[in-house]
């Protein structure tokens, strides 16, 4: 059971805290009080307070949503209306961006750093970039119009239901056999010392599946919680402006104790906890804590599935099927998520919104009678603009006070994690540590083998925001027990994240961090365009230019899948030139590299991805990738550098 506890507060404001009477665990490390010797009534009990205590970290987001996105209007026609203007100024504000990098990059070619032929690049990516985003735009806004939206519901339903991501092979998650799922997690759950530079393609699978699972969920809920916090009044609590009344976020204390910790050990600690407000700022609203009791305590069952399950489909066994609700999963999941989950047993619970009204989250799977966490940040949904702004918004920033070792990485996905704009709370990383403290504790309250052990993974969009969460927690700064283990990430179409100095420095780290070796494996899929086709000159690291626009690099080590008994290639070219990189899986032999009839795709799906760009693009789909892991064989992979940095 969790600590009879409530959050508390310093300062005047402490009385008026919207949380002040909820029975939640407090920030900064809370911990679990849980008997050693439970039985299973007390593991779900505990394990639904686990679930409630994320929720109240995850409302609390909810007032700089508010903040930054404002009425969305009540009806369909008004919120249409809200979003066609909104996504016509940030593209506005995109375009413009974009082609400012490009004056730069100009200017810089007579004061060094930029090459004239970077220039050209540079000129030319900027023009097709305002192509697509131009198309999309137009794309994105026809895909959200309410009777488009109705029309596609009914087609999906013929497959399940699922997503557009996840319309090719929508079955996998069905088809993944107890085998696989069993393999999976005793991998997951081993506490013996890490092997470096071994994949694990049973662990893989899995990781696939959550990345593509966070896709299922519904904005709904998100999108009535910000209507319903923007209605409030905030005056009393921000003033006049938002900006000018709170502190850049690198400047608060969660940040700072890394410059302290560092210096001296690698672990933070207990004491350095985070405050939940800062009462300084003013009052909340009476009726957020209101609010908030009700998004804690939300009931999931309530929630009606609107789609409709077949019990069949052509080439698709075991397709998903409608179910009741369980009680694990929150109200706005109550279709794909859980009835997947209540096939494998795990729990489910969003940790993050990531500062945005948009469809992209973070959230963490994990097993209660195990000592596994995996936290997956969702990818790039097609009809959400908003998430193609965050991918192509690739200029680099300084991320330095915020990920100890770097210098500048990915602006889209630093501002997703580390808002540029002040939070009244926690930045999205900070939650979802916290989130990540409150589960942990309680695994290791019940677990034999002392030890938790925690996995980040994402697709697309989420395999870029992963990584840079990953590049902070694997240097265990955070105030994590020091039983908790920070593993291998496992990264689906990973695009560009980072400069050349901080992938030398990433590279480093991760074989000698305080979790002994660990990989970043960035597994890619033919020529997925997301992951291929974003000019990447930083994997190079001799370049000349360092401030040419793309001189950006990949994270970790990529894997492009091959199938039909021919190796897959391994490629880091920070790594060392002696590294082997092997691939290793629990199937037994006959059934390695060979796909389940289940998980089969038809041939031309498999042919088309060799077509260039739309092939590239078709290759993008987490259904194709899941078919080229099931075709892919164990042993030593080819090992390639192009550019040797030794």
């Amino acid at each position: 059971m969790l600590e009879d506890q409530t959050t508390q507060l310093t300062g005047p404001d402490a009385a008026n805290s919207p949380t002040a009477e909820l029975n939640v665990p407090p920030q900064g490390g809370a911990r679990l009080n849980i008997p050693a010797e439970i039985d299973e009534t007390t593991v779900d009990d505990a394990t639904e307070r686990v679930h409630f205590a994320i929720r109240s970290l995850v409302s609390d987001e909810f007032p700089d949503l508010a903040q930054n996105c404002g009425s969305q209007g009540a009806d369909e026609g008004s919120q249409y209306l809200h979003l066609t203007l909104n996504t016509v100024k940030n593209y506005s504000k995109t375009t413009w961006k974009t082609w400012w990098g490009v004056a730069f990059s100009f200017v810089k070619i007579f004061v060094g750093g930029v090459s004239p032929i970077d220039f050209l690049i540079s000129f030319v990516f900027s023009l097709c970039i305002t192509i697509i985003l131009t198309g999309g735009m137009v794309i994105c806004l026809f895909a959200k119009i309410p009777f488009v939206i109705k029309k596609y519901d009914a087609y999906a339903s013929r497959y399940g239901g699922v997503s557009f991501i996840n319309i090719v092979n929508s079955g996998m998650f069905m088809n993944l056999t107890d085998e696989e799922l069993h393999l999976a997690t005793d991998a997951m759950s081993s506490i013996e010392a890490p092997q470096d530079h071994m994949m694990n393609i049973d662990i893989a699978k899995l990781m696939l599946l959550f990345s593509g699972l966070v896709y299922e969920r519904s904005t709904t809920v998100k999108r009535q919680a910000i209507r319903r916090c923007s209605s409030m009044d905030w005056s009393r609590l921000l003033g006049p402006t938002r900006r000018s009344s709170l502190a850049p976020n690198h400047q608060r204390p969660f940040f700072i104790r890394h410059r302290r910790s560092l210096s001296s050990d690698t672990t933070a600690s207990a004491e350095d906890t985070l405050p939940l407000h800062r009462p300084q700022y003013g009052t909340f609203p009476s009726d957020f804590g209101n609010w908030k009791q009700q998004f804690i305590h939300q009931s999931p069952s309530s929630s009606p599935v609107q789609t409709t399950f077949p019990s069949s489909l052509p080439r698709r066994k075991n397709t998903i099927k409608r179910t009741n609700m369980n009680s694990q999963a929150t109200l706005d999941d109550a279709g794909i998520i859980a009835t997947v989950l209540q096939k494998w047993g795990f729990e489910y619970e969003p940790v993050s919104e990531l500062d945005t009204a948009s469809s992209a989250y973070s959230a963490a799977f994990w097993d209660k009678k195990s000592n596994w966490v995996v936290v997956a940040f969702k990818g790039t949904s097609p009809p959400e603009f908003d998430e193609w702004l965050v991918d192509f918004d690739y200029t680099r920033v300084d991320v330095s006070g915020y990920v100890p070792g770097f210098s500048t990485a990915h602006h889209g996905f630093k501002n997703r994690l580390f808002p540029d704009e002040p939070t009244l709370n926690r930045t999205p990383y900070e939650t979802i540590v916290e989130a990540l403290k409150v589960i942990t504790d309680d695994l290791l309250s019940r677990t034999d083998k002392g030890r938790v052990n925690v996995y980040f993974t994402g697709h697309s969009l989420g395999s870029g925001i992963a990584s840079l969460a990953y590049s902070r927690a694997m240097q265990n700064i955070d105030g994590l027990d020091e039983r908790v283990r920070i593993c291998d990430a496992y990264l689906f179409s990973s695009p560009i994240a980072s400069d050349i100095s901080s992938a030398k420095w990433f590279n480093e780290t991760i074989r000698s961090g305080p979790n002994g070796p660990c990989t970043t494996w960035r597994i890619v899929n033919h020529h997925d365009a997301v992951a291929t086709l974003f000019p990447a000159m930083g994997d190079d690291p001799h370049y000349s230019y360092p401030d040419s626009l793309f001189a950006f690099a990949h994270l970790g080590t990529e894997i492009k899948m091959r199938r039909d008994g021919t190796k897959s290639i391994a490629e880091n070219n920070y790594a060392p030139g002696s590294t082997k990189v092997c691939a290793v899986s629990g199937l037994p032999p006959e059934q390695v590299g060979k796909v389940p009839k289940a998980m089969e795709v038809p041939r031309w799906m498999i042919w088309a991805q060799y077509f260039p760009l739309a092939g590239w693009m078709f290759s993008h789909f987490p259904g194709l990738y899941m078919e080229s892991l099931q075709a892919m064989q164990v042993g030593e992979m080819e090992w390639r550098r192009k550019h040797a940095m030794d």
